[in-house]
């Protein structure tokens, strides 16, 4: 078997997803009297929300990756080809990977429902 699988395009779109609620939060909560920054802060905002919603094409592409290498490794042990051992240290590490993935797309979809919800609010 090769290395170890991990989810990097998860940790990214969890580090992306963390930057738009930031960002987010930041537009919400500063109110200033400069409508220049309301401007640049609310076109951010928008554009983080888009990119993160983007980039969960990403996490599902992950998704479908992991469940893929998951089935190998059981068709590998039925054919005896791995042992036992391997095969637990294997899907551990997968139900890790998945577990991340499952967090950072279960974010995605409340943020979809946020975007959603509250679309008229995040008109640029």
């Amino acid at each position: 078997m090769r290395d170890k699988p991990t989810p990097y395009l998860s940790y990214i779109g969890l580090i992306l997803w963390l930057i738009t609620v930031l960002a987010h939060l930041t537009y919400h909560f500063v109110h200033s009297s400069d409508v220049g920054l309301g401007i640049i802060l609310s076109v951010a905002d928008a554009m983080l929300l888009i990119y993160t919603l983007l980039w969960s094409i990403m996490g599902i592409i992950e998704l479908s990756k992991l469940r893929k290498l998951r089935m190998r490794i059981n068709y590998h042990l039925t054919k005896q080809r791995i042992t036992e051992d391997i095969h637990r240290t294997y899907s551990r590490r997968l139900s890790f990977c998945l577990t991340i993935n499952g967090i950072y797309l279960f974010l995605v979809f409340c943020q979809l429902i946020y975007v959603i919800y509250q679309w008229e609010e995040l008109m640029v």
